[in-house]
């Protein structure tokens, strides 16, 4: 009987899972337009309280299956999905857990606030001290309490060992304590010990908490492989053992494989899967014996099988291609027959593992006794903003970025002292310098720097929303509050020491009304770094057309040439540069009333007569003749626009999919 007759009955498919039977029949998936078929229409059972391990060799279709479980990948997939017996919905991510083969994380946080940040997102826990006790269960429970303060790390920034960071992974997930975990190869860089210990973990956890896991795995130890229940064998494309892991052996000596003495039934599966001579006799049995049990799913009738070996060929053939390997795997074991000396522990050591067994035990009980409910909507946003607003202090605020501060207002204060306390024909040019110099700096600088974060947070941020986590939104309101607010402290700063520069005294309406505009401009140049960040995913290419953008801009507000002397195909770009607005708004605020004193060498009649000329002459020459209520509003269209198309890009785009 086979999950895809079955006629489901109707129940609500958003409706909260206490524990969960996953069933799919008939999975096929094919790639490039359905020329290339990848899995050829399997079948299995996934069921609660259970480890089910897939193996088969590299390009099998392990990961492949675990993808389509957990509806990574959608597209090219056919086939019927039952959860619960109910016909599977997208709202089945909610309750489901993912460990990736490769870890993503934010580098600068330590795993404490890793964790921390991630329980907060998925679990609404107002209690601090409850908080506080699930992080350290889970610390506990992975091993990770004793580099709880360290950095996660990268590639360029030393953090924990890769054998941690995989334990930060399923930490991660084991937060919420979903009904449904997936994993694939959690076992990856891990020692033997490390694994086994890990494996231990999640058993106690799929027993005590009904969670239904699933994970793939490539070799396994014996230990290691003797601690799941379920196995999925698979090659090619093809499901060749579904059954319990204990039964392996046995079902392999009915259909002609023995296992030799003193290897790892696991070592010895993966050599016979990767002899694709066996493949089509495998298949046959497979499909030969398979049979299904409402209560037990999918499993091997051996007792179907004659007694007597069938294919006694097939061993002796394995040993004869295999031989090589078997030789060089044989080097790194004990040769059979001969016993390694066992070291010897002393019985304070073996009650020192017992305790350590008891609170990892107990640590578990802890996790899976919270039963909250999912972080509201508005919660989520302020700890999203929270993780952004630290991730982006951690990143910015470092001594390179007060160096460079300080070295720039130190090159300002040289060349621009004092320039707006007096309004003099000769200081005209210098006033207009520094106007264009704090646009172009809070230009370019915002630009760039959304253009790199965006990248650097790209697979954590994608792996959060597949996984349901929170939704778009909240992603892009929390990066928008966080960027507000970092921008504001450093133009609010960098404005008040270049304006007590320019006028040698503060007055306050002017410091605010440029810190408005600047703070305006930047936030425009922020968007629309990100948002051309989220158009590619080539990075150099994002980098180059961020580039064109905005020297194009630069080129046409006024600065280099006079709007008044630039060509008629060429003037209209203008109108496209939003620091046209900025420049001309920033320009009024300081010339609109102002009299011009005359250089000695201007003959114009204004000059000869009054001996001053009205600045609007300067504004009508260089900048934009718009009110500035005009300026503001345009200013403000462009960010609002900007900004709805980075949401679009980021809800409906490849930019926040997992690769």
């Amino acid at each position: 009987m086979e999950a895809s007759t079955k006629d489901p009955p109707t129940k609500d498919p958003h409706a909260a899972y206490d524990k969960i039977k996953y069933e799919f029949s008939d999975v096929k998936y094919t790639v490039d337009h359905g020329k290339l078929e990848i899995l050829h229409g399997i079948k299995g059972i996934l069921l609660p309280q259970t480890i089910t391990v897939i193996m088969g060799p590299s390009g099998s279709g392990k990961t492949t299956l675990l993808n389509i479980l957990s509806m990574k990948v959608t597209d090219g997939v056919e086939g019927n999905f039952l959860i619960n017996d109910t016909n599977r919905s997208k709202s089945i991510k909610s309750y489901m857990g993912y460990v990736l083969q490769d870890d993503y994380f934010f580098s600068r946080l330590t795993v404490y606030e890793t964790i921390e940040f991630t329980a907060k997102l998925k679990l609404d826990i107002r209690d601090k001290s409850k908080l506080r006790e699930l992080v350290h269960s889970v610390l506990d429970i992975m091993s990770l309490t004793h580099v709880k303060d360290t950095i996660v790390g990268d590639a360029f920034i030393r953090g924990i060992s890769g054998g941690q960071r995989k334990r930060l992974s399923i930490a991660n997930e084991i937060l919420s304590n979903p009904p449904l975990l997936l994993m694939d190869e959690p076992t990856s860089g891990l020692d033997s010990s490390s694994a086994l210990s890990l494996v231990e973990c999640i058993q106690r956890i799929a027993t005590i908490s009904n969670t239904t896991i699933i994970s793939s795995l490539h070799q396994p130890s014996s230990q290691v492989f003797g601690k799941f229940d379920r196995l999925i064998a698979i090659t090619n494309g093809y499901i060749i053992y579904h059954g319990k892991t204990t039964h392996l052996s046995k079902y392999l000596k009915k259909v002609g494989f023995i296992c030799p003495y003193g290897w790892n039934i696991a070592d010895y599966l993966m050599d016979v899967l990767c002899n694709t001579k066996f493949e089509s006799i495998l298949l046959e049995n497979y499909n030969k014996y398979l049979r299904y049990d409402k209560e037990v799913g999918y499993y091997m009738d051996i007792d179907s099988i004659d007694n007597k070996v069938i294919h006694d060929d097939y061993d002796s053939l394995l040993a004869k291609e295999g031989n090589e390997s078997r030789e060089l795997q044989s080097n790194n074991k004990s040769p059979i027959g001969v016993r390694k000396k066992s070291p010897k522990i002393s019985i304070q050591e073996i009650n020192n593992a017992r305790e350590q067994d008891l609170d990892k035990l107990k640590a578990v009980e802890v996790l899976i006794s919270l039963q909250e409910k999912k972080t509201p909507y508005i919660r989520q946003n302020f700890f999203l903003f929270t993780r952004g607003l630290k991730k982006i202090i951690i990143d910015e605020i470092t001594i390179v970025k007060v160096i460079d501060l300080v070295v720039i207002l130190t090159l300002f204060g040289f060349l621009w002292s004092k320039t707006f306390k007096e309004d003099t024909e000769d200081g005209i040019i210098d006033t207009i310098g520094a106007i264009f110099f704090i646009l172009s700096y809070w230009t370019f600088y915002p630009a760039y720097l959304s253009l790199y974060s965006f990248p650097s947070e790209r697979e954590v941020i994608a792996k959060e929303r597949n996984m349901k986590t929170f939704q778009v939104s909240n992603y892009f309101f929390s990066k928008l509050f966080v960027e507000f607010i970092f921008f504001f402290t450093l133009i609010a700063f960098w404005v008040l020491v270049t304006h007590l520069i320019l006028y040698g005294t503060l007055k306050f309406g002017v410091y605010v009304s440029y810190v408005f505009v600047t703070l305006l401009n930047a936030l425009i140049s922020s968007s629309l770094g990100y948002f051309i960040s989220t158009l590619f995913d080539n990075f150099s290419k994002a980098v180059s057309f961020l580039s064109v953008v905005l020297l194009t801009m630069t080129l046409t507000n006024g600065f280099y040439v006079e709007i008044a002397k630039l060509q008629i195909p060429f003037r209209y770009l203008q109108w496209l540069s939003y620091q046209t607005y900025s420049a001309s708004v920033l320009a009024k605020i300081k010339f609109d009333d102002a009299s011009i004193k005359c250089s000695s060498d201007n003959l114009s009649t204004l000059c000869q007569t009054d001996g001053f000329f009205p600045g609007k002459i300067i504004i009508d020459k260089r900048f934009a003749t718009l009110h500035i209520s005009y300026s503001v509003f345009i200013l403000i269209s462009f960010y609002v626009v900007i900004k709805a198309a980075t949401y679009v890009s980021l809800r409906w785009s490849h930019a926040l999919r997992m690769k």
